[in-house]
């Protein structure tokens, strides 16, 4: 899944930088921290990249835990 635009980017990093700390995170801590920690209102189209990411992100190895 590819970033269409500099938010999404923004986002995308955020998520990837979480996971290196911590590749044990669960999904809803993913969501809650990187929509904190972006420092950017989320659109709806921001918020579902999130989400899309994230669960791609974390099915790529290991189950998603709530």
């Amino acid at each position: 899944m590819q970033a269409q635009n500099d938010r999404e980017a923004a986002i995308a990093k955020a998520v990837d930088d979480l996971l290196t700390e911590d590749p044990n995170s669960s999904f809803a801590f993913i969501v809650v921290a990187v929509a904190g920690s972006v420092g950017l209102l989320l659109s709806a189209s921001d918020t579902q990249f999130l989400m899309d990411y994230s669960r791609v992100k974390l099915s790529s190895g290991r189950k998603i835990t709530p």
